[in-house]
């Protein structure tokens, strides 16, 4: 039950950009893999929530497909930078910044939420401690994004869900990447519940 479900129901426009990112990274956590089946459900469904954000145009379905594909020489890094950017900036010139907003939170806590579940067990690596303490770093990119609109209701309220992580994710960066296993457990169980949280 590591990645979402192949399709959540949401009302809420906000919730569909939160969805959307989380799904994103799901996809992308598939793709990686090559369980091509499941990415391509999820990849269907993003879609289906771009429409429905009335943003499909925004996203260039070609380059989505070749981090489908099994070709080892395709550099599925550049390709996925590549989408992003385009989307980024196109959803930024027709006036959709809050809901990339949403989007980068959702695949944010979607993110650490895989990272968290997969990675306890290698907690001696210091490439893994590493990579998890970059991305639990992060966090403070989402609050920065998501103060540009803390003058929006909904905005402020989802800011005030991922506030009460943030002594946690201070000490985790305390830490300098040398997380111990009852703080990354602590990590783990509050970004289930964040998780659970935004998605209902």
């Amino acid at each position: 039950d590591l990645p979402l479900p192949d399709q959540r129901e949401y009302e809420l426009t906000s919730q569909k950009a939160i969805g959307f990112g989380a799904y994103a990274a799901s996809f992308v956590y598939c793709a990686s893999y090559e369980q091509t089946q499941q990415a391509n459900k999820y990849l269907d469904f993003i879609i289906v929530l771009s429409e429905e954000l009335g943003i499909r145009g925004a996203f260039d379905e070609e380059d989505l497909n070749m981090l489908l594909s099994n070709d080892t020489s395709m550099n599925k890094s550049t390709t996925l930078t590549r989408v992003y950017l385009k989307a980024t900036e196109q959803l930024y010139t027709q006036e959709r910044a809050i809901l990339v907003s949403y989007m980068v939170v959702g695949g944010w806590v979607e993110g650490m939420k895989m990272s968290y579940e997969t990675c306890g067990k290698y907690l001696e690596k210091e490439g893994i401690r590493l990579r998890i303490y970059d991305q639990t770093f992060s966090y403070y990119n989402c609050i920065r994004i998501l103060d540009t609109f803390s003058e929006v209701e909904d905005v402020a309220a989802l800011k005030a869900k991922l506030s009460v992580l943030e002594p946690m994710i201070d000490q985790v960066v305390k830490t300098r990447g040398d997380i111990d296993e009852v703080l990354f457990s602590q990590v783990q169980d509050a970004i289930a519940i964040l998780r659970e949280d935004i998605h209902n």
